[in-house]
């Protein structure tokens, strides 16, 4: 079973996709979406994993949410979810930290015994986030903190975020992500079309990628996905600097992201380098940019960096400087772009990562 937030980042849907390839059958995946849907956690067939029958999305009604307690029905709801379904020795999978999922896995542990095994997958931390602030701040940190602690088994993405592990617990570092291996059409219409997909926030760096738009001498298309808290200043830049061709296209889906994709030649991860979060996280955006072979620009990030000698079409810019990154964007966008040599060095590096992926599994179960 995988525990997850709902319907998160395209990157993070992939790399969810990634985890299933590799365990078998009967998986399930409880998400703690919010759709206009009657019943309790009724299982509905969605966009991110339709091409999976074996495995079931349970989605909690919206009908709740106008009652104001949203919150304390979900917790129970899934707390007695868990209880009625979990068998002895199952495995539970939690997608990052969420106190809506993470505070019933605790009861049931305790009410069955620790008869269930629990697999923190970890992207980041979130509790060395700025983002978050007063009690939100407080219930992440107490919610990883336990996850840290007492989980039976660990998958990371950056190799710093050991530091906070028990010792002699099973760790897997791996940075794999879903290869998907259906015929594409590859666009190759040459324009100079840039791509961001994510966060819309001042950690993710959008304002360093804004500010870069006006150091860039380059004819070109900026392409912005996702939503977040600095959203308004995206279309405020779009007002003020009407010259510059920026289309804001908001939460899409994965056919719209394939379009997307497939027709860009530079995308970037503008993910702040100085600040901590950055430290104890993993963009995943960038494995997701990868695996359509093109050029990818990234911040400075330790976990990262460790991908650089593996593919020709990912480069760096340093300091969270805007004019750095115009430099790394030109530069970018006068090679040319070889994708199926990319994806080549793609599929090879994933086939490796899943093997471990593969191993890890078998040794748990």
């Amino acid at each position: 079973m995988i525990l997850r937030k709902p319907r998160f980042s395209q990157a993070g849907v992939q790399r969810s996709r990634y985890l299933i390839d590799y365990i078998g059958d009967n998986v399930e995946i409880v998400s703690l979406s919010i759709p206009s849907k009657k019943g309790v956690f009724k299982s509905i067939k969605v966009s991110d994993n339709s091409i999976y029958n074996n495995i079931r999305s349970y989605y909690y009604p919206s009908s709740v949410s106008k009652f104001g307690l949203k919150y304390i029905t979900i917790l129970l709801s899934v707390m007695f979810y868990l209880l009625k379904n979990l068998k002895r020795n199952d495995i539970i999978i939690c997608y990052n930290a969420n106190i809506l999922y993470i505070l019933p896995v605790m009861i049931c542990r305790i009410v069955k015994r620790r008869r269930i095994k629990i697999i923190y997958e970890i992207e980041e931390l979130y509790s060395k986030s700025k983002i978050l602030t007063g009690f939100k701040a407080f219930l992440m940190k107490l919610t990883e903190s336990y996850m840290l602690r007492f989980s039976d088994s660990y998958i990371v993405v950056n190799e710093r975020i050991c530091d906070f592990l028990p010792q002699k617990k099973n760790v897997l570092i791996n940075s794999g992500y879903y290869i998907n291996n259906s015929v594409r059409k590859i666009d190759e219409n040459n324009q100079n079309i840039i791509t961001y997909c994510g966060r819309l926030d001042y950690e993710g760096g959008i304002e360093v990628l804004l500010e870069s738009l006006l150091h860039l001498k380059s004819r070109f298309k900026l392409l912005v996905t996702g939503d977040g808290e600095y959203r308004d200043k995206v279309e405020k830049f779009q007002l003020i600097h009407s010259s510059i061709d920026i289309e804001y296209l908001g939460f899409v889906s994965q056919s719209e992201l394939d379009s997307i994709l497939t027709k860009t030649k530079v995308c970037v991860n503008p993910l702040r380098g100085k600040c901590d979060f950055s430290k104890y996280s993993f963009p995943s955006k960038v494995l997701m940019y990868l695996a359509y072979g093109c050029n990818v620009i990234s911040s400075e990030s330790e976990s990262v960096r460790s991908l650089v000698s593996q593919f020709k079409n990912l480069s760096f810019y340093s300091n969270d400087s805007a004019i750095k990154l115009a430099e790394a964007i030109e530069t970018a966008l006068s090679q040319s772009i070889i994708r199926e040599e990319n994806l080549d060095l793609y599929r090879k590096y994933m086939k490796k990562q899943g093997n471990a992926l593969y191993d890890y599994f078998n040794h748990i179960k």
